[in-house]
């Protein structure tokens, strides 16, 4: 074998070495792409789950509302409670002076 066809088998085998290390890349590479892909899916899946259990702005709103409602309600409950029963008192206490 002459100088010319070692450094010819060199330079193939260097090739080659680069070929298997590209392919190997390509493998690791589409081997990454899959485990993106099934974990980008998997936090799709936990995305909508948990988005089940949001409520949305529209319905805290009206939320709001009803609280507010249900406060004033009360407030007025209260309110003509206590003006009915400081009524009775002062209609008792009217009632022993006379």
């Amino acid at each position: 074998m002459g100088d010319f066809e070692v450094q010819s088998l060199k330079q193939d085998v260097a090739e080659i070495r680069s070929d298997l290390k590209t392919m190997a890349t390509k493998d690791d590479v589409a081997e990454l792409k899959t485990g993106f892909k099934e974990m980008s899916d998997g936090f799709s899946d936990m995305r909508v789950l948990i988005a089940g259990n949001y409520v949305t702005k529209d319905e805290f709103e009206k939320h709001k509302e009803d609280e507010k409602g249900s406060r004033r309600y009360l407030g007025t409950y209260i309110l003509a409670a206590a003006t009915v029963l400081l009524g009775i008192i002062n209609v008792i206490m009217l009632i022993r002076k006379g």
